[in-house]
């Protein structure tokens, strides 16, 4: 189903950690890989955003984030080109995950929603968008198709995290290198 049907579950299942189940947020650390980790990012949003009673999970580690689910990292120089060949989400990288994102709404949403896309360079630079999130991780391939994305993505949190944020790139990883059986 398409957003906001990811974030309304991931919202429901950390409610049910910490309000049924009883786990302290002190306790949870959030993990989150590809779509996973762009979801993590959007929970962890809302949860300050919206609801700043519930308090977020201690930390978070994000593993080969996808986080713009649009093309404002894409050309003829860019890792989504460069690196076709040797990440293995190519054919899944097309339009299909943006038309699926967005449903019936407008199809430029994935450009522009920071909910969507919060690596998208079509974003307001200096939104303060992660400026509360708890320490974080971020490891990513060398050879991902997302690493322009994602190191945009690092670049975006670490002006509002400081040192709260630690990234890895592993030259010749892939996306989401550490699930591949060696």
């Amino acid at each position: 189903n398409p957003f906001p049907a990811a974030l309304i579950d991931a919202v429901a299942g950390y409610h049910y950690l910490v309000k049924v189940m009883g786990f302290m947020p002190s306790n949870i650390l959030l993990v989150g890989e590809s779509a996973g980790a762009g979801l993590a990012i959007t929970l962890l949003r809302y949860l300050i955003q919206h609801v700043p009673s519930f308090p977020p999970p201690a930390a978070t580690l994000l593993v080969s984030p996808g986080a713009d689910w649009g093309t404002s990292h894409w050309g003829p120089h860019s890792s989504v080109a460069t690196h076709i060949s040797s990440d293995f989400i190519g054919p899944f990288h097309g339009g299909y995950p943006a038309r699926a994102f967005v449903g019936d709404m407008p199809l430029d949403e994935v450009e522009t929603n920071p909910w969507i896309s919060p690596a998208s360079k079509y974003l307001q630079k200096g939104d303060r968008w992660f400026q509360d999130f708890p320490p974080t991780l971020i490891v990513t391939g060398g050879m991902e198709m997302l690493l322009d994305a994602n190191r945009y993505l690092r670049e975006r949190m670490r002006a509002d995290m400081g040192d709260r944020l630690a990234a890895f790139e592993i030259e010749s990883g892939t996306h989401k290198f550490m699930n591949i059986p060696h």
